[in-house]
């Protein structure tokens, strides 16, 4: 998603950025996952 190794990304990051990312990857999989397995009713 980011296309940047880990190590640069916390270079150049603060700790809150950092925090953010890994939210927004959590929210990004759940999504990803409901539309996979959604069923029409």
């Amino acid at each position: 998603m980011y296309k940047m190794e880990a190590g640069k990304l916390k270079e150049l990051l603060s700790e809150n950025d950092l925090e953010q990312m890994k939210k927004d990857m959590a929210v990004q999989k759940a999504v990803t996952f409901l539309a996979e397995n959604a069923k029409e009713a």
